[in-house]
């Protein structure tokens, strides 16, 4: 066999191999999701933050009770732009509010001596007890980047700077605000008979959604009795629980296929 031949035919084995490996591509499962793995982006970052109060979960509280509660996440925060985030007593609203409402806030703030703390104890009246987890609260304050903590135990023993900023935030209640659509949320799904509900019931109003398995498919997100693993959602699928739950948080029973679920519906916010 020739040199020239043996080329021709080395070239038409190689198109006849990268050909058998090589399959027609398919098109694209339809995603009825919209899934990340990691934090999802979110209006405030870190050093957007300006006022932020956020309260602790207690030691034992389960993830349904303390999403309902608004624990471990934000209860207030405010960013420099003005867009302000607050938790309602059952629910986020939000709004926006002018630099000149900015500054009459951080003015108030800073009356009660808030600025003038370290936050290494001087937060607590002198000869406080040690911290202790009975019957108190713990958590944080953020005002222009000072933050101060609370710790569990020692909130019953606040000096009045703290304990006045904290009034303010708690009761700062601007006009215009409605209710918070997030950018993303954290879900869980439990299989009805896989939760043991304890002191959290879902919304009673109406008693049972049913949702269709072309919005969104639960069986797929359930979690087994021994996993822990809530999916976080933005997009088509977010716009389609948000118009179901109405706010957030949210704690639900739906019905699905002939099979019964409860949805816990969480904002997604940074931490």
């Amino acid at each position: 066999m020739s040199t020239k031949t043996t080329h021709i035919f080395s070239l038409i084995l190689s198109l006849i191999l990268l050909y058998g490996c090589t399959s027609p591509r398919a098109h694209p499962p339809t995603q009825l999701l919209t899934l990340e793995p990691a934090s999802l982006p979110s209006p405030f970052a870190n050093n957007d933050v300006l006022i932020s109060f956020i309260r602790d979960a207690s030691d034992g509280m389960d993830e349904i009770s303390s999403c309902l509660n608004a624990f471990d996440t934000y209860r207030f925060v405010l960013d420099q732009d003005g867009h302000l985030i607050r938790f309602d007593e059952t629910h986020y609203v939000e709004t926006r509010i002018s630099q000149t409402e900015i500054d009459k806030l951080l003015s108030e703030i800073d009356a009660t001596g808030f600025s003038s703390l370290t936050g290494d104890g001087d937060q607590y009246i002198p000869n406080a007890p040690p911290p202790s987890f009975k019957n108190t609260w713990g958590g944080s304050i953020t005002v222009n980047k000072k933050t101060i903590t609370i710790t569990p135990g020692q909130s019953d023993y606040l000096v009045e700077a703290v304990i006045k900023t904290l009034a303010i935030i708690e009761n700062y209640k601007p006009k215009n605000l409605q209710l918070y659509a997030p950018e993303g949320i954290t879900l869980w799904v439990f299989l009805e008979e896989n939760l043991i509900l304890g002191p959290a019931n879902p919304t009673p109003e109406p008693p049972v959604l049913k949702w269709s398995i072309d919005e969104i498919d639960l069986a797929n997100l359930a979690m087994g009795p021994f996993t822990n693993q809530p999916q976080m959602i933005k997009g088509e699928t977010l716009a389609f629980l948000l118009r179901q739950v109405k706010t957030v948080p949210a704690f639900r029973r739906v019905e699905q296929n002939g099979q019964s679920y409860y949805v816990l519906v969480c904002p997604n916010f940074p931490q």
